[in-house]
């Protein structure tokens, strides 16, 4: 019996955005993305006309034109929902018929989860529609295959620019260390020893810097090791499930369930570098992906099962 818990990096969430059940909602437009259940969302509205021969049929011809606004919102939602690198669906629909194709599919096969009249009159359609199967299958395929759209690594929040890195060493060169408010606090102790083959997978602690979900992520840790990466999945499990899971807290990302009943926490304390393939992560000391390697019961699974990865988020 296989281990789904491997590799679960549990990037942890500190979100405004959360639907009501506690799931992570990033708002886009007239609709939004909830990377905990999987599924994108969009809103349509429509004024009932009032030429129609009878409130039923003011009521259908409203129901369908607010479909249309709401399928419309939708096919933006999925164009703004980032892939890898911060690249973004609309950027690989501009390199791949076939994305573009799977996004029609995607917005086409959306069912409504709630229609009702609002207090100005109008008549509004939610429409759901899943963010995993056929279009993670093409953008999946795209990834292995090809170079991310994009050339560049846009600048992420947490990455100053050089000239930015400059001016602010020069305004603090004469301030006492002490009074200087970036310089970072003392390292924790190095954790205790993890006995080899005890853990039943990872959860990677994010909490402390900025990243955004991704589709497929590309992380890995200070050497350069690779963590979360298409190409190191199984195919079918990255496509149905995702290669990441998302959580808020430590605590819910060991209750995710990808990590399995006793996980080991990798704490992320800071980026070390972005690049077209992903991004470097510091970890606390004594941590990393070798670690990992040893602690897990089923290394062998830690790269193809996937992980679960908890991020502090502002949208």
């Amino acid at each position: 019996m296989r281990v789904i818990a491997v590799f679960t990096v549990s990037l942890l969430l500190t979100v405004a955005g959360l639907s009501a059940a506690g799931g992570l909602v990033e708002p886009k437009g007239a609709g939004g993305i909830d990377w905990s259940e999987g599924f994108v969302y969009a809103t349509g509205r429509a004024v009932p006309p009032p030429e129609a021969a009878s409130p039923a049929q003011a009521r259908l011809m409203a129901e369908r034109a607010a479909k249309v606004d709401a399928q419309r919102n939708l096919v933006e939602v999925l164009k703004g929902v980032r892939v890898a690198s911060e690249t973004t669906v609309r950027d690989f629909m501009q390199a791949s018929d076939r994305i573009e194709t799977s996004v029609s599919g995607v917005v086409k096969g959306a069912v409504p989860v709630e229609t009702k009249y609002e207090d100005d009159g109008s008549l509004s359609v939610r429409l759901k529609a899943p963010l995993w199967g056929n279009l993670s299958e093409s953008v999946y395929d795209y990834l292995v295959k090809n170079p991310l759209p994009r050339k560049a690594y846009p600048r992420r929040e947490g990455f100053p620019s050089v000239r930015d890195i400059i001016r602010h060493a020069m305004r603090n060169f004469w301030r006492p260390l002490t009074a200087r408010a970036d310089v970072p606090a003392a390292k924790p102790p190095a954790p205790p020893p993890v006995l080899p083959g005890s853990k039943t997978g990872i959860v990677l602690d994010f909490t402390d810097i900025q990243l955004k979900p991704e589709m497929y992520p590309a992380i890995s840790d200070e050497k350069g090791v690779a963590i979360v990466q298409p190409k190191l999945m199984d195919r079918a499990v990255a496509i149905q499930q995702g290669p990441v899971a998302y959580a808020r807290s430590v605590e819910e990302a060991k209750a995710e369930g990808r990590s399995g009943k006793d996980p080991l926490v990798l704490k992320a304390l800071n980026f070390v570098a972005g690049t077209e393939a992903g991004i470097k992560v510091q970890f606390a000391d004594g941590m990393g992906v070798e670690t990992a390697r040893k602690a897990l019961k089923d290394p062998s699974q830690v790269f193809k099962d996937g992980v679960t990865v908890a991020y502090r988020v502002t949208w």
